[in-house]
């Protein structure tokens, strides 16, 4: 269950629009400052090399571009990242980056649900915000650098749609398993700072050969984390799922060993017992015979 009063705060990054640079190169519009981003989405701002990442984003046509997607983590926060098409006011077709950031409990079993709810958070703003700036007629620009485009930015989780949420499940499930995960994305957003690919062994060793910092990828299928480096590895005196369920499958057949040994050596027991009552009980019948015996030989003698 997702705690009621649990926030993201969005930030969109376009190209057309001066609202952070002095140019309209690409750049991030919502929030109108830089300085109101927080924790991992500062990293994004600060880390992305845009014309590089923006490159691989144009090839996409706007279905496959709606698939990128990007999870950034850390031990207090996360920020979940989506990308879409837009057209600019000079009616150039353009990309559009938005971001959903939010604090995250790692001990919460249900904390998939909470990045699947952040994925719809993004993807619905990204597409309402796109279109206010296209089709705004009141100089969206001017909004923007005033930041009335877009008064609060924070966004309750609770009510929204959630997206890819067995995905997220297991991704997740994966990720708890090891230490050193940055984040996860697929191919084309992983520049945005995580370094576990979404995707197959070859995309991941492609960008690997690419220079690329890649530890690990995450198989589409089974979503089991494979490392790729030592940047990624298993937790100091911790098993895995699948060790954890061999050990304990491991343990009761042990256990049920034991429990048979001793079954079968209390039923050797009592048969030992049912043999010796009998046995004396033979030895006795015998005696009182003999007694019986000798005492009527006396009285005929």
């Amino acid at each position: 269950m997702i705690p009621r009063d649990l926030q993201a705060d969005l930030a969109i990054w376009t190209k057309g629009f001066s609202v952070t640079r002095g140019s309209p190169e690409f750049q991030l519009v919502i929030p109108s400052s830089k300085k109101e981003l927080r924790g991992l989405e500062s990293s994004i701002e600060e880390a992305a090399d845009w014309p590089v990442v923006l490159h691989g984003l144009y090839q996409l046509t706007d279905r496959d571009l709606a698939y990128e997607r990007c999870l950034l983590i850390s031990d207090e926060d996360a920020v979940l990242v989506t990308a879409g098409p837009m057209v600019d006011r000079h009616g150039r077709r353009v990309v559009a980056i938005c971001s959903a950031h939010f604090s995250v409990d790692w001990s919460d079993p249900n904390l998939y649900e909470v990045v699947a709810k952040a994925h719809g958070l993004s993807v619905r703003l990204l597409d309402v915000y796109t279109s206010l700036l296209t089709d705004n007629d009141a100089n969206p620009e001017r909004q923007l650098q005033k930041g009335k485009l877009l008064p609060r930015r924070s966004f309750f989780l609770g009510q929204e749609q959630m997206v890819a949420v067995s995905e997220w499940g297991e991704v997740l499930d994966a990720v708890r398993e090891v230490r050193g995960v940055k984040g996860v994305a697929t191919p084309r957003l992983l520049l945005l700072g995580a370094n576990v690919v979404l995707g197959t062994q070859h995309e991941a060793e492609v960008l690997r050969a690419r220079k690329t910092s890649v530890d690990g990828y995450i198989a589409p299928r089974s979503h089991r984390l494979v490392s790729m480096s030592d940047n990624i590895v298993p937790w100091p005196h911790r098993r895995t799922s699948a060790q954890e369920n061999l050990e304990e499958n491991r343990r009761d057949q042990r256990e049920g060993s034991v429990e048979s040994e001793r079954t079968e050596a209390r039923r050797r027991q009592v048969n030992r017992t049912i043999s010796d009552a009998e046995k004396a009980s033979h030895d006795f019948v015998d005696a009182w015979v003999k007694v019986v015996r000798d005492f009527f030989n006396r009285l005929l003698d």
